[in-house]
């Protein structure tokens, strides 16, 4: 799996989300990248696994996802992808409760968890 460390403009463009949410989400704890910024002109850097973090907040935002249950679901997705659990399809409830088996009920999001592709090389600068 790839290590490397992205940019802010690489996870924008991987996630599909805008610098500003990028930042909100760092500000409130959604998603903190491995390198956080330090001030003016300092860079955030974010590793693969905070790309397909972001990617699952980005898709579970567009489908109304919001407040606390988009926060329990978005840590339990940190949880899973920590485990290597990368290209599963995951159930959210309206609580943000989060399987890997379809509940019986109470189901209002399902979404595999994958790796969206960075740019091929980033610029420098």
């Amino acid at each position: 799996m790839d290590t490397a460390l992205h940019s802010s403009k690489v996870a924008v463009e991987a996630i599909g989300c805008t610098y500003r949410q990028l930042d909100y989400w760092d500000r409130i704890g959604l998603l903190r990248p491995t390198q956080p910024a330090h001030g003016s002109g300092s860079r955030r850097a974010y590793s693969p696994d905070e790309l397909v973090a972001g990617r699952a907040i980005t898709l579970l935002s567009a489908m109304g996802a919001a407040g606390p249950p988009l926060a329990r679901a978005a840590q339990a997705v940190h949880g899973l992808i920590a485990m290597g659990l990368v290209d599963e399809r995951v159930y959210i409830d309206r609580e943000g409760a989060v399987s890997l088996e379809p509940p019986a009920e109470g189901i209002v999001w399902s979404l595999v968890l994958t790796a969206p592709e960075p740019p091929e090389t980033e610029p420098e600068g």
